[in-house]
């Protein structure tokens, strides 16, 4: 029990018994007051009665207090007050035992002895809860009246004293009496308290564990009538009604309901009362039994009746509709799945720990092995194992046995007829109930024709990959989405230093050339609009600067669902074969001796300034120099020495020249320049008077000097001619006329 609890109470019970005593003990103080008015003095009598009245007053302060205090903590603190209210109290009393007992009047010290005595013995009842109580508020008036009574003399007053004395410890007996029945009293109350709140818990845990409950429950008394049930088993059986409104109904009412709610044979259909007298006499002589039905609406149960040791019955059912169906379900997917394991291409598998074949699906063990499965039941793994992997396979499996599972472990087995035929097996422990391995399972795939066809897969890919590096390609992927940019082999010859094998695609075309680079893009993007492929041949800046040619042809990949996500290609550096090209493009135009242009570009310069002084409304001026004693030099030292002349002579007149200007080879010794935008007539004669001086100074070869000049004749654009070809052919009739002046100077056509 809680002491607190019980601490509590008997402070509680304190204070309701005194709040009575309060006015009882101000009207006895009165009645004292009044029989002794005439006997002392009025102004002690009302001290002491004002004294009594202040400490009534403040005892019945306290108790407010107490009463204010909801929660009621603390019970030794408001003894302690309450002791002080009555010791204070006590003392107060003592003034009629020792103060006001009258020496004169015999009949006035029998009043007040009585009044006192009174007191005390009210007092064992007002502080019966609380023995501190009790004696502080009667010792000091009690004792006080003894000692009173003896100091008086004559027998008397001694036989009195011995009296109040007799009656103290009477009382004090009579005071433990009480206080001993309140403590029981009270004990007892807690007690039945805990055990009315225990009872009222343990129904409500029994009334949400039944309402809780999953299934249907109810449980009836031992008259059969419904005590209590949850809403499952009322929305059943309750006829509409609740579960709160069934207690107390008859179970013959019940199986009336049940009659409605069940779906009842056919041979009882339309007979109620003799389906409800069946379902009664069942009930009376199968308690225990499980029955199975089902309700109108197609539900499947199962219910059953149980005694109940107080003589009452419970009566529990279970929907088990989902358990019908998943049993239903689980036959069929049983039924699929040895379908399944029996029909497979892969072979479904079993041993025991002894490595002994147990279980092998038919279909695949036909097809592997050549034969059926009652010729491998029961022999051991090992004889199907080919000679070279049979040591290794053997350890496998005891691995397996072991605990570890194995995952695409090829291997290689006997058929029927001592072919071969390789598998790729999965396998794992097999355990029984308790855990412990019993065997091994799992599957084994037929991979013979796999491994052919990855082997000459294989080996085209070798091919395919001598082949790319022979031809020097290089093989690249770029995956759009992810940026990836992966190359088949180092692309370092290539492209210089990229990276490694894998770099991005954003980071790749930061060493495109420039001037490439736009058209590059735009050949990439129509290849991933179209879905189609793209070649490209673009420029490269390596890391250390030099600009190498690549030819790139790519090809965009989609996923099933056409999104092109990917694009493969193979690149080649083309710069040997970018070179050889402007090489030949630039002997086609230029003077394989001098490098200058030849006849075939002269003729386009030629013809585009003119085009362009035709539409700017300029002028072209036209120069054909001829070199002057050039046959000197062939003649003196041969051919090689006169290339030798040719050359500085074609440096000489360049460095005379603007470079906007054109000089060509028109062949031997013969040159021709071209001047677009000519200003003046007088700046043909500055640049004829320049190349003149350029080639005043000897030219030196194998050590011998040689005077070589020029003869010069100047054509003008639109003076002269109104094409190129008119420019030239005057051009070249005033340079016959130079020479025929003599030589070493320049002359204007028609001058």
């Amino acid at each position: 029990m809680n002491e607190d609890r019980f601490s509590s109470a008997r402070i509680a019970a304190l204070f309701n018994a005194a709040q009575p005593a309060y006015v009882a003990t101000l009207a006895l103080a009165g009645l004292v007051m009044l029989v002794l008015w005439e006997v002392f003095p009025a102004a002690l009598l009302l001290a002491w009665f004002g004294a009594l009245v202040a400490v009534t007053l403040a005892r019945i302060g306290l108790h407010r207090a107490y009463a204010r205090d909801a929660q009621r903590r603390a019970p030794d603190r408001w003894e302690s007050l309450f002791t002080l209210g009555a010791i204070a109290a006590g003392a107060l009393w003592t003034y009629p035992s020792a103060v006001f007992l009258p020496g004169a009047d015999p009949l006035l010290q029998l009043a007040v002895i009585f009044v006192v005595g009174g007191t005390i013995i009210g007092a064992t009842g007002v502080y019966a809860p609380s023995p501190a109580a009790f004696y502080g508020f009667c010792a000091l008036p009690f004792l006080a009246m003894v000692a009173q009574l003896a100091a008086y003399p004559g027998r008397t007053y001694r036989l009195l004293a011995l009296m109040m004395a007799v009656f103290g410890a009477v009382m004090v007996r009579v005071y433990r009496d009480i206080h001993g029945s309140i403590v029981r009293t009270l004990r007892t109350q807690i007690e039945n308290e805990d055990l009315v709140g225990r009872l009222a818990r343990s129904e409500a845990q029994l009334r949400d564990a039944i309402e809780s409950f999953p299934e249907g429950i109810a449980v009836y008394d031992t008259d059969d009538r419904l005590a209590v049930c949850n809403e499952v088993y009322a929305q059943i059986y309750g006829g509409g009604r609740a579960a709160g409104q069934l207690p107390g109904t008859p179970y013959q009412v019940i199986a009336e309901n049940a009659f409605d709610a069940e779906a009842v044979p056919a041979e009882f259909a339309g007979r109620r009362a003799q389906w409800v007298e069946e379902r009664l006499a069942r009930r009376r002589g199968g308690v225990g039994a499980v029955r199975h039905y089902a309700t109108r609406d197609g539900r499947s149960m199962q219910g059953r009746f149980v005694r109940s040791r107080a003589g009452g019955i419970v009566s529990m059912f279970t929907d088990v509709t989902g358990l019908r169906r998943a049993e239903s379900a689980l036959r069929e997917s049983e039924a699929m799945y040895r379908n399944l394991v029996e029909t497979s291409n892969d072979l479904i598998w079993s041993v025991d720990t002894g490595g002994r074949w147990t279980y092998l699906s038919p279909t695949a063990v036909r097809r592997i092995y050549g034969c059926p499965p009652d010729e491998l039941l029961g022999r051991a793994f090992g004889d199907v194992l080919a000679q070279e992997v049979r040591d290794r396979d053997l350890a496998v499996l005891r691995r397996i046995l072991a605990g570890e599972p194995v995952f695409d472990h090829e291997t290689r087995h006997l058929r029927r007829d001592g072919s071969h035929v390789d598998l790729s097996i999965n396998a794992i422990p097999l355990r029984g109930a308790q855990g412990a391995v019993i065997g091994a399972t799992g599957t084994a795939r037929d991979v013979t024709a796999e491994k052919a066809a990855a082997a000459a897969l294989y080996e085209n890919v070798e091919k395919l990959r001598l082949a790319v590096d022979a031809a020097e390609l290089v093989y690249w992927e770029w995956d759009r989405e992810t940026d990836q940019l992966h190359w088949g082999r180092d692309p370092s010859p290539l492209v210089g230093d990229a990276g490694g094998r894998s770099t991005r695609w954003s980071e790749y075309l930061e060493i495109v050339h420039p001037e490439d680079r736009e058209r590059y893009l735009a050949t990439i993007a129509a290849a991933w609009e179209q879905a189609g492929a793209c070649s490209n041949e673009y420029r490269v800046i390596r890391q250390d600067g030099s600009v190498a040619w690549l030819s790139s042809h790519g090809k965009t990949l989609a996923d099933t669902s056409g999104r092109v996500y990917r694009m493969i290609g193979v690149s080649q550096d083309i710069s040997e074969r970018k070179r050889q090209e402007e090489e030949a493009r630039f002997l086609a135009y230029h003077d394989t001796l001098t490098g200058l242009p030849n006849r075939r570009l002269l003729d386009d310069r030629l013809r585009q300034a003119v085009f362009l002084a035709q539409r700017r409304d300029a002028r072209v001026g036209l120069m054909v120099v001829d070199l002057d004693h050039f046959k000197q030099v062939n003649d003196a030292l041969g051919h090689r020495a006169g290339d030798a002349v040719l050359r500085e002579a074609a440096h000489r007149i360049a460095g005379s020249l603007r470079k906007a200007d054109t000089l060509a080879r028109h062949g031997g010794d013969e040159f021709v320049v071209v001047i677009p935008d000519l200003q003046l007539d007088s700046d043909c004669q500055v640049v004829a008077e320049k190349i003149l001086r350029s080639l005043e100074p000897p030219f030196r070869v194998d050590g011998r000097d040689f005077s070589i000049g020029a003869s010069i004749g100047v054509s003008l654009y639109p003076g002269d001619a109104g094409d190129g070809e008119a420019l030239l052919r005057n051009a070249d009739a005033a340079m016959y006329r130079a020479k025929q002046l003599g030589r070493n100077n320049y002359r204007f056509y028609g001058r």
